[in-house]
């Protein structure tokens, strides 16, 4: 071979050098892990192959360790067989650091390399092995040597070939590494080494004219040791030989995850050399993948493989494969592995001083040995200072592999600040925060956890209330729970049964079932004006669907209703309007609300042979109340307690004989026995059983209140508040002795300057104040909250007393003053009698208010005189009840005992502008029923009402 053939053979040799393949006058690339990593192994430095990487990493881990590696450099390379071998070894030192030994061989058909080297490291820092400063060198002593008689036809006067065919050399490595402790987030590590550092001669001409290159490689990483360990890691690498090479630097990149210490996976790349370079010495990134797998037997033992793809245009489609071999005794690395961890669940946000909180400190044994006598110890800093204070100390005697124990920190922050605690493992707490561990571990850097938790004083103030002892004068009220209004309403071309309906359904299913003779009608409609506008049988159907959805929802609950709840399918009009006509509006806002009404699905009670009964007043009565005819209607009475017996008379007649005997034959009391007139008889009366009352009668019948009349009109509350935290929010509230707000009084609060209250609540009535009191509530802008109380609130009570007692009337049609319920007026006889036994007791005054309401449909002047109408009707049905049961004959008679006994009765119309209101527990429980809201339908059905108000009063004896 001719001086060009050994010249083209040098310049390969480069080439590969530049592609990171092992050659003398560049640096050494040993191992499988490194490589495999991009070889951005420098901050890592964790086991045996920091001999050739970073030798100051050789006193950061732990045990004895062996290492072997072989190459197969670019395998199909046809000209020559490109080999590496290395070997190492890594013992410790304890105190006096550690110490390693390498040898590395580079061999092929004309050259080979040697290196064999002394490494030595010494951690300078740190609290454990795994953590800390640490310096380290390598000595090497480099042999270089050219087979010469493997060299044909060569020219004898190159000076290759004249020069030796050996030469050795010294040479010197130094590096350093800092790895920084493990947070719950992980921990970063710092490191840089120093090759060629002396850059001896290696020309075989002398006169230092080939020196080795210096090379300075720094890196960082990121550490993250969990069950799954992540490494990620930059470098670099800073060259100073002054060969022509635009990019003298290149950059490395690398990244590896172990899963629970057996299996790893990698990659990395490293960047190219620059341009202005002979064609054959150009790089490109080369990119690298490898893996790991590692078993615990005798030996633990640990095999590495990496691959390293080049992108070189020269050496592209060669691959390098390497192999890596480690062995580390199994009895140097069975050791615990004592973990600190903590658990904050029970922690409040934000913490307060003065409170103690429980902290659960977790203390697990990761490793394979159990860990016998240690000390745990928590301590704590404020405002981040230097200065810790032991809070707890314990000590454990055994903790087995693989077990954890929890111990329960009581802390108690007695100031406010940022503070800092540091929970560690195989401490004796008195040198802390500085770990001070008996027990050899496999990783010592994981043995402290730091919590940083800021602690605040909350808000704290006070109130001044003004005056504490409160004169007032009671009215006492009994008035009707929420009224049922029996309808479902649907959406728009819907069948869907809302929510809103479910209590009424169920109150319906549980009064059939309490009375088992009665049947329950369901009757479906449509909106012809918006549904199925020219499809009448669409509608039908639409209606149809309606009503057995509802259907459905009451058999649902109970299967024996199956036969009791029946569809009315034919005898009606489905499309008929309940509210009027919306075509001839041309209020768009009017004729909306009354679509909303039809669509819609109405409830009828059958009562099967109860038909009603005639009583002629000439002739043999007792014989037309017979048991035959009256059986029937007495079992029905008997076992269904919601229907009432519905007596039809003419007015201004004396029938007090009949009522007697029926109550007599029936076996039911007065209560259920309703008097209705008819001016149309004359000498009949008509007996009948009327079942409406089901699907009429309240929720809940009455509601005993109290309303009062304060002698001190206001209440006057001052508040000041010392406060850390700019203020959030404060509100003043109003609360019975459960806690329970009534009211909120105020929350836009001016410190230090009185805020008036006339005990109302928020809509407008008046609030009790015995056994109550204000409650102050403060919030700081970060949560923290305080809260003031006043002292419970008493009364002294003026002599006057007054009684008031209401009855709702609902079921007045659309746009008609009278009610079509029979059911509802038998609440007119009800309140007749309470007027007759309030005069016979003696009441100073007796008062009768009687109002008409109207919904919100037509205009504000039309419904006023709608709802007077209303009024005036219902004030006439109550003096017809007053004649009967007072036994007058003529109106002048009943209006002279009114006003004989000081017994008022007034009528008036509200319109639309005073909706009617609901009171009692029933609001809670069926919290759809805001009645005073006219956006549903049902509502604007209640409000077509009459509401009738008894008021009386009574002198009382002062001081009582």
């Amino acid at each position: 071979m001719k001086t060009k053939t050994i010249s083209c053979f040098l310049v390969l040799i480069i080439s590969l050098c530049f592609s990171s393949i092992l050659y003398s006058q560049e640096y050494l690339v040993v191992g499988a892990r490194p490589v495999g990593m991009g070889e951005a192994y420098v901050p890592i430095a964790d086991d045996a192959y920091a001999l050739r990487w970073n030798p100051a990493g050789l006193d950061m881990f732990r045990g004895t360790e062996f290492i072997f590696s072989y190459t197969k450099l670019l395998w199909g390379l046809s000209d020559d067989n490109l080999n590496e071998g290395f070997a190492g070894y890594v013992h410790h030192l304890n105190k006096y650091g550690s110490v390693g030994v390498s040898a590395v061989v580079f061999y092929s058909r004309v050259f080979q390399q040697t290196k064999l080297g002394l490494s030595y490291a010494k951690k300078l820092t740190g609290e454990c092995r795994e953590e800390g400063l640490s310096l380290g060198f390598t000595i090497d002593l480099l042999r270089d040597e050219i087979v010469k008689s493997r060299i044909e036809e060569a020219d004898p006067n190159d000076p290759l070939l004249t020069g030796p065919a050996a030469l050795m050399a010294p040479v010197i490595d130094i590096a350093i590494l800092q790895k920084f402790k493990q947070t719950d987030l992980g921990g970063i590590n710092l490191g840089a080494t120093v090759q060629n550092l002396n850059q001896p001669d290696v020309s075989r001409e002398g006169g230092g004219k080939n020196r080795l290159p210096l090379y300075i490689k720094p890196g960082i990483a990121y550490v993250l040791e969990r069950e799954f360990k992540l490494n990620a890691s930059l470098g670099m690498t800073f060259r100073s030989d002054p060969v022509s090479i635009e990019n003298k630097s290149r950059f490395n990149f690398g990244f590896e995850g172990w899963v629970y210490d057996v299996f790893a996976v990698r990659g990395g790349v490293k960047s190219g050399y620059g341009k202005n370079v002979p064609e054959i010495l150009k790089t490109k990134p080369t990119y690298t993948v490898g893996t790991s797998l590692r078993i615990k037997t005798i030996f633990d033992i640990e095999v590495d493989y990496a691959l390293l793809i080049p992108t070189t245009e020269h050496i592209s489609t060669f691959k390098t494969h390497r192999f890596s071999l480690i062995l580390r005794p199994q009895v140097t690395t069975r050791l615990p592995d004592l973990i600190a961890d903590v658990n904050t669940r029970k922690l409040d946000e934000p913490l307060l001083a003065g409170k103690q909180y429980e902290i659960d400190f977790i203390v697990r044994n990761a490793g394979e040995k159990d860990a016998r006598d240690f000390s745990v110890s928590v301590v704590q800093s404020l405002s981040d200072t230097d200065s810790f204070t032991t809070i707890f100390k314990s000590d454990i005697d055994n903790l087995e592999a693989g077990e954890d124990t929890i111990l329960v920190i009581n802390w108690a922050p007695d100031k406010k600040g940022q503070y800092e605690l540091r929970f560690t493992v195989d401490d004796d707490g008195e040198n802390a925060p500085k770990i001070n561990g008996r027990i050899e571990e496999l990783h010592e850097n994981n043995n402290s956890r730091k919590l940083r938790k800021r602690v605040y004083t909350k808000p704290e103030g006070s109130l001044v209330v003004e005056p504490e002892v409160i004169r007032i004068k009671k009215l006492s009220e009994v008035i009707e729970e929420a009224p049922v209004v029996p309808f479902v309403f649907f959406e728009q071309n819907s069948w869907t049964v809302p929510d809103r309906f479910v209590p009424l359904l169920n109150l319906i299913t549980g009064r059939l079932l309490e009375n088992r003779n009665t049947q329950l009608e369901v009757k479906g409609f449509y909106n012809p004006v918006e549904e199925y506008v020219d499809d009448p049988e669409g509608g039908r159907e639409l209606a149809q669907m309606r009503a057995e959805q509802v259907r459905k929802r009451i058999i649902s609950r109970s299967r024996e209703l199956q036969n009791r709840v029946v569809l009315k399918s034919s005898g009606y009009d489905p499309g008929k309007p309940r509210a009027g006509d919306p075509v001839s509006l041309s209020n768009n806002k009017d004729a909306a609300l009354i679509n909303e009404e039809n669509r819609r699905v109405e409830f009828s009670i059958i009562l099967p042979g109860a038909e009603e009964i005639s009583i002629p007043f000439e002739g043999d009565m007792d014989s037309i109340l017979s048991t035959a005819v009256i059986s029937p209607r007495k079992d029905m009475l008997s076992s269904d307690p919601g229907i009432l017996l519905l007596l039809t008379i003419p007015q201004n007649y004396d029938i007090r004989y009949l009522e007697n005997k029926l109550t007599e034959v029936m076996g039911v009391s007065k209560e259920r026995i309703f008097i209705n007139f008819d001016d149309s008889l004359i000498n009949e009366a008509f007996i009948s059983l009327c079942s409406d009352y089901l699907l009429f009668a309240p929720y809940s019948q009455v509601e005993n209140l109290e309303e009062i009349i304060f002698e001190d009109s206001e209440l006057n509350i001052t508040v000041n508040v010392e406060y850390d935290s700019p203020i959030k929010n404060m509100r003043i509230n109003f609360i019975d002795s459960a806690g329970k707000v009534l009211t909120t009084i105020c929350d836009e609060i001016k410190i230090g300057e009185k805020i008036p209250w006339n005990w109302k609540d928020d809509k407008g009535n008046y609030v009790y104040p015995d056994d109550k009191r204000i409650r102050l509530v403060i919030e700081d802008s970060i949560g923290l909250r305080d809260t003031v109380y006043s002292n419970v609130f008493r009364s002294i009570q003026i002599e006057e007393r007054d009684m008031k007692e209401s009855i709702l009337l609902t079921q007045c049609e659309f746009d008609r003053p009278e009610v079509s319920s029979s059911s509802q007026l038998y609440k007119f006889k009800d309140f007749a009698e309470k007027i007759i036994e309030e005069v016979q007791e003696g009441a100073s005054r007796v008062g009768v208010a009687v109002t008409g309401h109207t919904d919100n449909i037509g205009t504000e002047d039309y419904n006023l005189n709608l709802s007077l109408r209303r009024a005036e009707y219902g004030r006439e049905i109550l003096l017809k009840y007053l004649s009967y049961y007072l036994g007058f004959h003529t109106p002048e008679m009943v209006h002279s005992w009114l006003l004989d006994n000081s017994v008022e009765i007034t009528a008036s119309g509200a319109g639309s502008s005073e909706p009617v209101m609901n009171y009692g527990e029933a609001q809670k429980e069926f919290s759809g029923l805001n009645f005073g809201y006219f956006g549903l339908p049902e509502n604007r059905i209640l409000n077509r009402c009459i509401k009738v108000d008894l008021l009386r009063s009574s002198k009382q004896e002062p001081g009582k």
